[in-house]
This record gives C-alpha cells, structure tokens and sequence, in this order.
C-alpha cells in the first residue's frame, strides 16, 4: 500500500491532452507508469536549464513529465512545472526503487509533504545525487565548499529549490564537513525549511559553515562567522540594511538560541516582517545574555509590533531596545500597546533606554532619569525629534513611574499676550495621554504649559479633552503658572460643563447674549478654573496676574480676550501722554472676531484706553477687511440693549489703511493714528475723511511708509484733480485742533508748524513719503578719437583736393 494512500496507477491526474506510458526496468517485473503532462511551460528538452545541462545524456533513463517528455527507461524524475497533485508525484517518486534524479519544483508543495515523501522513502533518498537544483551528490561526497543557489548560474529563474528540496538538503546537510559558505536566498524554502536548514547544521558537530547569505562579511561590511556561535565567542552581531527576509532570519534565530551568546544584536532596516518577526519575539523573550537590541526599521504590522513589545517586557536582561512601534495614529489598539510597553518598563528590572523608527537614525530616550526620580522637567532635553510613539510609550513611563515633575510643556512654547500662538507644531497624536500625564503629576506640577490643538477631538474615539484638562487641573494645588495656549481655538461642548462650572460671573447680558453667545462655555469653564478654591495658589494664566482673581473689568476683559481666537491684547495701566488710563497692545490674525473683540473691549467704560491695534496677516486684503469692521464701534453705534459705546482711543499699527474705513468713519471717530503706503491710491478716501464731514477727522498723526524705496531722483506727477484733492487736505489738516506731525520714511517725523509753511508742491512731495533727491552733476569728458566729417554724399564719394579736411 502506498503510504500518501494512492494507487501505484496515477492515471487519474488530469490537466493534459496526451498521456505518455513507460516501462521501466526495475529489477521486479514490469509495471505499467502513466503520468499526464501539464501543458505549462512551453521549453522542450532542447531548453534545458544549466543545472541539467550536465546531465543531458542520461535523460534517456529519467522520467521527463515537466513539458511532455518521457523516455521509456528512467531513473529520474522531473516534474519541473507540471502541477500534479500530491498523490500523483507520491505514487511516481516511490515507484522507482532507484532514483538519482528528482525535480519537483513548481508544484505548489508544502513542508508536510516534504517530510512525509522523505519519510516514505525511507533510505532511498541518499541515492539522490540532484534534488530541486541542488548538487546532493557532491555534497555527500564532501566535494563542495561553496553552495550558492543564488547566482543566474544555480538559480532556476522561475523556481527556487522551495521547502521540499530545503528538507531533502537538509538531511545531506548532517552529513557534510567541506561546506564554508552556504546561499539559499530567493529559494522560496519558507519558514520550515530555514528552520530544517538551521538545525541540519546545529546537529552536525563537523558542520564547517561559516558564512551564510548575506550575513557573512560584505565589502567594508563586517559580518558574522557561524563558527563563534559553537565556541560562544560570538558577542555582537550587527546586520542592518542587509535586506534579510524572513527565511533568513528564521535560520539566524535558531543559532541564537541554540548558543545564547549574544549580547549586542542590530538586525534593523531589514525586510522580515511575518515568520522572522516570530522568530525574533521569541527571541527576545528566552534569551538570557541579550542587552543591546535594536530591530527598528523592520516593515511590521501593528501584530509584530505587539509581539516585540510583549517580548520586550519579558525579557530581564535588555538594557536598550530600539523597537518598530509604528504610528502613532487613532488606533486604539495601537495605544493601548504604548501604554501596556509604558508600564512594562516601569517593572524592568535593567531597561536603560528605548528608541522607535526614525527617518535618519534612532534618537534614544534616557530612562534613567526617570528610574532614580531625578526628572524635574518635561518633555527631555532634545526629544523634539523623537517619533510620536516614541513620545507616547514614555510619556505612559512617566505615568506608572510618578517622578516629582514641576515643569509640564505641551506643544511649542509661545508668549500669548505678544502673539496668539500658534498650534502647528502640537502633536496632536498625543493629546489623549496629557490629562492623564498631569492627573498623576498633580502633586509636584509648578508650572503647565499647554499648546491645545485646534482639533483636540482626535481622542482615539473619546470625547474632546480639553475639558477634561481643565477638570484635571484643579488637583493641582501647587500650581503656580498656568498657560493654555490656544484656548480661543479649543473644542469645547457645554455638556462637558461641570455644574460648578456654569456661572457666567462678571459678564453682563447683553454681551452674552449677543456676539459673546459663541464663546459662552469657554468663558464658564475659564472662569470656573479660575475660581476654583484649590488653585488660590496660582499667580498667572496666559502671563496674565490673577493671584486673588478680582473681578475688575481690566481683569475680566483680560481673561475674556483669551476666550477668542486669533487675539493677543498686553494691556498696562500706565496713563499716557494724551490722558488714557491705560495702554492696550492687541494683534488679530485673520480668523478673529474684530466686532467680538470691540464688543470685549466695551467692558471697560468709564475711562479709555489706547489701543495700538495690528493685524498680523500677511495678505493686504485681510488687513483691510479686518479695518473695514472698525468702522461701526468708532463712530459711536452702540451694541446689544442697553450695551455701552466704545470709548478707546485706536492707533493702526500697519502701514495700510482701509479706503473704506476712511470714507465711512464719523468725524469723531477716534482714531489717532493711521498709515498708507500708496498716497494716490488712498487720495481719495483721505480726502473724504478730513475735508468730506462736518469736521475734520480728529486724527493726531499720520505715517507714510512707501513701499519699495524712501528716495527717488524724481517727483511724483499728479493730475489737476488730485492736486486739489491735496490742496483741500492741506488745508484741513492746518485747521483740524487734533492733528500735530506727518511721519515720512524720507523726511521724518514733519511737525504742523513745518508743514503749514510748505507750498501745495512742498506738501505733496511730503505726503509722498519720500525724499526726492537732486541730479548730482557728473564731470564731462571731452572726445579723445577724432572722426574725418564730409559736408554731403558726393564730397564722400568724390573727394576734391581743394576741400579743407574736418574733423570733429
């Protein structure tokens, strides 16, 4: 009986349109052997590969199915491509008592039937002399020292040897002392046959190999010799970006546990992902010398980075470990494995340092800081490059180990009350682990710092944190100084709101409920926070003085400004020259509310302050529509019921100046200063300003700032028109009781004296903005060649000899 359970007749395989019959001489009778070629491959037995060129003049006595050619006598086999089925080849290779010659190559074989076929071959399988492509004949007789099926010579091209000619070398591998140097890469042999590789040499104690793929010595590459593995000499094995795929280090990982020597091992910026990442967590986890491990860069998913990590934390010797833990992303899984490593590393009993995939190389992360609980400040020194999940596993560290922090920054370090900030360089990816981080500093946090995102919600399926940081920040009794940067832009929903936490405080209701209604549970939750009776403690919040918190309006509007987004106000109380209380500095960006902003700003209503106003945007257009909205609060409209009118005094910072925000101001408008860069192109809308109402517009200065140069050798030509539209200004400006000085790039600051004794064309070269210069006369130089000159054509062309000769 056949041990694969088929007939010795394999007549029933299919796939072929003729069948070819053979008698072969087998010493017991004749037996009648049918086999069906495939079709595939079109080579005829004239196309033979190299590895059975030699062997072409005995094909006479082979069994040729690969392409439709069978002899009638046969000691070989080869079905190279034929694609039978398991029971078909079984029955053909154990029907022939003497076999030398055995190709099954391309035919989709496992390592079950590998085994099986050598187990039912019993002996007869040490008759092979050529098996899969590999020469088993010289390597019994221990006349080969270098096997390489790698080469275009060895190689099949379509074909490798796959895992069953893996398991039949194997076995002639045992018996083999001359071999030094072993190649098997690109032979599909699998994970069985690298494994059945490994241990065919472990087991034999005159195995001589000592270089094997590409892990052996390469160019300016040092690599290994398998032979320190047997004498445990082997201390270092480093092997990155030697493109090792599973198979290879499926074969290396037998070794490294067989002789548990190593203790440094760089196998990173390689190619195994699957088997070799198995391999290599299994690994990790037994060995008992191992203190160097590096393995990032590997192409893991998120199952082999889990596995490294789990084995990681196992393992009791590693001292430094750089791990592919891949992105740092909304996965939750992915987040519960940095949290899970975290905690590992906190029970460690020798991890020293981590480090994760990085473009560039590792940037390791010290861990002994944290260890001996001398770690004061966060994040580290030079972490800014480290991978978000880098970041992530020690950030997690910090939450199991608890060290007497006092300084927290998230995100970039800003100055809210110079700039808005801004929140590009906010790792996002790491916002959901920053409440848990300050809840389990809260005991020693001084100082917080955070950057929140303009889109906190990324919260691995959860709801937004910010709030949840706000709530969490109460336990901080010790804190001292508070900045949450981009408040303005934080996610905030009022079903969050704690019920201490709803009280509008100072606020009154016709801003609440009118412009101010968008902003409304950013202010409760401020306002909560900073009543809280547990942070009695804290001095400022956005640079801001809040120790005792007391509810003036200077503070109130101080503490609402940081409620909008894209606003920045530095108020001082310091009064001015011109009678204001105070002096506020404000920059808006684009995005802000300028009627909100105004609407804050009517909060302080019994004395006024200066406001030097600046839009920060690049773009003139914005600037300008942001100045356009200043129109209503500056000419006295009054907002909500019952709300107050905007009693400020405004200087514009820019060197623009809203054509339309001139034109449509009221002559009381108070506006002490502006500026523009282009003087015929807001001619027009200064004119209806100054000479267009029923008074001049009290403005106190004006800046000219030309845009390109403060100097020019010649004067600005002006039309009629716009000669008396300068006329009338100058004229204006002499009357007006408020105006005092023009600020000129060329000229300087230009005084009303000064300017009143000019002439229409000394002023419009002032409102010019710049200086016009005088022609500098240059030294004339007389001619140094003379030319012969001829009064007409026919003097030139017929010269006469009494014509005097000029030259000039």
């Amino acid at each position: 009986m056949d041990p694969f359970g088929a007939e010795d007749n394999a007549s029933d395989v299919g796939g072929a349109s003729a069948s070819r019959h053979a008698t072969p001489s087998t010493g017991g009778g004749q037996r009648r052997i049918s086999g069906r070629a495939s079709g595939a491959g079109g080579r005829s037995r004239h196309d033979e590969t190299p590895e059975l060129a030699g062997s072409a003049n005995h094909m006479s006595s082979g069994l040729d199915l690969s392409f439709g050619y069978t002899p009638m006598q046969f000691e070989k086999i080869n079905l190279l491509g034929s694609e039978l089925s398991e029971h078909a080849i079984s029955s053909l290779v154990l029907s022939v008592n003497h076999i030398t010659y055995l190709d099954l190559r391309g035919n989709k074989l496992n390592a079950q039937f590998g085994w099986r076929l050598v187990k039912a071959m019993k002996k007869k399988y040490l008759n092979l002399e050529f098996c899969n492509g590999v020469p088993l004949k010289d390597l019994r007789n221990n006349r080969v020292e270098s096997l390489n099926l790698s080469s275009f010579k060895t190689h099949h091209g379509m074909y490798g040897i796959e895992v069953v000619g893996a398991i039949f070398l194997a076995h002639f591998l045992r018996l083999n002392s001359s071999l030094t140097s072993f190649n098997f890469r690109r032979n599909d042999v699998e994970k069985d046959g690298a494994k059945a590789l490994a241990q065919s040499l472990l087991g034999n104690p005159q195995c001589a190999v000592q270089s094997v793929n590409n892990m052996g010595p390469i160019k300016n590459k040092p690599g290994i010799n398998f032979q320190d593995f047997r004498s445990s000499q082997l201390k270092v094995v480093h092997l990155p970006h030697r493109l090792l795929d599973d198979d290879d280090f499926v074969f290396l990982e037998e070794w490294l546990r067989r002789f548990d020597c190593v203790e440094d091992l760089d196998v990173s910026e390689n190619l195994f992902c699957k088997d070799g990442v198995r391999k290599l967590a299994r690994y990790i986890k037994d060995t008992q010398t191992l203190r160097k491990l590096n393995c990032a860069g590997l192409p893991v998913d998120f199952e082999g980075s889990h596995l490294l990590v789990q084995a990681t934390i196992q393992n009791q010797t590693l001292e430094q470990a750089g791990l592919p833990l891949g992105p740092c992303d909304d996965n939750m899984e992915r987040h519960q494995m940095f949290q899970q490593f975290g905690s590992g590393l906190h029970g460690h009993p020798s991890m020293q340092a981590i480090a994760s995939s990085r473009p560039g190389g590792l940037d390791w992360s010290n861990l002994i800081p944290i260890r001996q609980g001398q770690m004061t400040e966060w994040p580290p020194f030079r972490s800014s490059n480290w991978p978000a999940a880098q970041m992530a596993s020690y950030m997690w560290l910090m939450v199991a180990a608890k060290p007497p922090v006092t300084k927290l920054t998230f995100g970039n370090p800003a100055r809210p009350l110079k700039e808005y900030p801004s929140a590009a360089g906010t790792p996002v990816e790491l916002w959901p682990i920053v409440p848990t981080l300050v809840h389990d500093l809260s005991r020693t946090l001084v100082e917080i710092s955070v950057a929140v995102s303009s889109a906190p919600n990324r919260d691995v399926g959860g709801p937004p944190r910010t709030m949840e940081l706000m709530r969490v920040l109460t336990r901080c009794a010790a804190l001292k100084n508070l900045n949450l940067l981009c408040y303005g832009s934080a996610v905030l929903k009022e079903s969050q709101l704690p019920q201490e936490w709803t009280s509008v405080g100072p606020m009154p209701r016709w801003l609440m409920e009118d412009r101010a209604r968008k902003i409304r549970v950013h202010w409760q939750a401020l306002y909560g926070l900073l009543s809280t009776s547990s942070l009695q403690g804290l001095e400022t919040f956005n640079d801001i003085e809040v120790q005792g918190f007391k509810e003036t309006p200077e503070t109130t509007v101080m503490i609402l400004m940081q409620c909008l987004e894209g606003v920045a106000v530095e108020l001082s109380m310091e009064p001015t020259e011109s009678g204001e209380a105070g002096t506020l500095n404000a920059k808006l960006q684009a995005k802000a509310d300028v009627d909100l902003f105004c609407d804050v700003l009517r909060l302080v209503n019994k004395q006024p302050l200066l406001v030097n106003l600046t839009f920060s945007d690049k773009k003139v257009i914005n600037v300008k529509a942001g100045q356009v909205k200043l129109a209503a609060p500056l000419s006295g409209v009054p907002v909500g019921e019952g709300g107050p009118v905007f009693i400020h005094s405004v200087v514009l910072k820019n060197n623009q100046v809203s054509e339309q925000l001139l034109k449509s101001l009221d002559h009381k408008a108070p506006l002490k200063e502006f500026s523009f860069d282009n003087l015929i192109a807001v001619l027009p809308a200064l004119f209806a300003a100054l000479c267009g109402k029923e008074q001049p517009l009290p403005v106190e200065k004006i800046r000219i700032e030309p845009k390109w140069t403060p100097a020019s050798t010649a004067k600005k030509r002006l039309s009629v028109q716009q000669r008396k539209l300068l006329d009338g200004i100058h004229a204006s400006l002499m009357r007006s009781s408020a105006f005092q000085l023009v600020t000129t790039a060329g000229r300087g600051d230009v005084d009303k004296s000064e300017l009143e004794a000019m002439s229409p064309e000394e002023f419009a070269v002032t409102m010019m903005g710049y200086a016009v210069d005088e022609v500098q006369a240059f030294e004339t130089y007389t001619p140094r060649i003379t030319w012969r000159c001829f009064p007409s054509v026919r003097h030139f062309l017929k010269p006469s000899e009494e014509d005097e000769p000029l030259f000039v």
